[in-house]
């Protein structure tokens, strides 16, 4: 009984306005996570449709690729790899292997790049591996952009956006029929393999790099987001219209001083997020911080954590400040967890070359706005009407 009555104190509508917000809430989530979905469904960057073999937007840990046509020569693959289990001592991690036998593209132990291609047996040479150290290698336990590029006879390596090494090869005519990614026991992943039958520029593959991190994971971040977005919406819904719409009662002249004050710290730093950009330069900061980590780093669950105990340490602060019931300060913490999860997760999509700036300046400095003007926010959720509108 104490917590509906929390719940009606905090949301200032019946219980059937509150499932009419619910649905509202769950919709608008939805198609958050289907805009972007759809935003991730675009072709690799400055690559033609049409010389596309095969792309796959998110996760794989095993996939047949069944090609038809004659002989080629340029021939491109990239994809994000993580291994997760140890490997065999001696025996590469196979990454890509044609059916025929023809090419094989793998990952030795000690995180060199290996391929044979037709008669050739290609290994790093030592030269490099000595002048270059770790950067030329597959680093364990995290994700590595690795790839190689086949142009008339030359053969390119390349890990995390830069040139391991180029050899020329004797076999210099490949017809690959049905091509497997990560054969074998199932101890790695692939992110966004493309393969391409051109020879890609470096700046193609630094741009394929750069946009393959958005689908690591890509299934879960969709859940978060379409998670976050409905619990979002609903405190928003929740809050708003107490903020909009003023209601009689006895506390009437406060409450309209209260709402002035809170609609004044909104327009300020709306207004000064947007003048010195800070939204937009936080998200690009969010998106490169979690390049990395990925959702199964645990630096990423600590940080998850830290911030649901920062949010219950505010919600005491809050209480001692305002004097609202713990509940509603609870509740009003929580809809600020959920804006910023929310917003961390909308960092990791491709969105910063299809929305505005002004997008990410507004949404920081909603979030902002929220975590200052909440003694004013708080005092008109209180005194507003219980129940419905009286």
């Amino acid at each position: 009984m104490r917590f509906r009555n929390i719940t009606k104190t905090f949301l200032p509508f019946s219980q059937g306005r509150n499932r009419l917000k619910l649905a509202i809430s769950v919709v608008i989530g939805f198609f958050i996570a289907l805009f972007a979905f759809l935003f991730t469904q675009k072709s690799p960057p400055n690559i033609d449709p049409g010389d596309i073999l095969y792309v796959k937007k998110g996760t794989v840990e095993h996939s047949t690729i069944r090609l038809s046509g004659g002989p080629i020569d340029e021939f491109s693959f990239f994809a994000d790899v993580d291994f997760t289990q140890k490997r065999d001592k001696h025996e590469p991690a196979a990454v890509f292997v044609d059916h025929t036998g023809q090419i094989f593209f793998g990952v030795l132990p000690d995180g060199v790049l290996y391929i044979r291609w037709g008669s050739d047996k290609i290994l790093q040479p030592n030269e490099i591996n000595r002048k270059r150290g770790r950067e030329n290698k597959v680093s364990p336990g995290k994700w590595n952009h690795i790839g190689f590029v086949y142009n008339k006879g030359k053969l390119i390596t390349y890990v995390n956006g830069n040139k391991s090494w180029a050899k020329f090869v004797k076999d210099k005519t490949i017809t690959p029929s049905e091509i497997e990614l990560l054969p074998g026991d199932g101890t790695a992943s692939a992110a966004y393999p493309v393969l391409v039958s051109r020879a890609l520029t470096l700046q193609n593959i630094r741009e394929l790099r750069g946009d393959s991190r958005y689908y690591i994971y890509l299934l879960p971040k969709l859940l978060f987001l379409l998670f976050f977005g409905t619990v979002t919406s609903f405190f928003a819904l929740s809050v708003f219209p107490p903020l909009v719409f003023p209601h009689r009662g006895k506390a009437v002249d406060a409450d309209h001083r209260e709402r002035r004050n809170v609609f004044f710290i909104f327009l300020i730093n709306f207004v000064f997020f947007i003048f010195f950009n800070i939204g937009h330069n936080a998200s690009i900061f969010l998106n490169r911080s979690l390049q990395r980590p990925g959702l199964r780093s645990p630096s990423a669950y600590f940080t998850l954590l830290s911030v649901i105990g920062l949010a219950a340490l505010l919600s005491f602060v809050f209480k001692r400040i305002t004097g609202v019931p713990h509940g509603i300060c609870l509740l009003y913490t929580f809809g600020l967890v959920s804006l910023l999860l929310f917003i961390t997760v909308f960092c990791t999509f491709p969105f910063f070359d299809d929305i505005y700036p002004i997008v990410f300046n507004g949404l920081f400095s909603l979030l902002f706005s929220f975590v200052v003007a909440a003694p004013g926010i708080l005092f008109i959720l209180h005194t507003a009407p219980r129940g419905g509108r009286k």
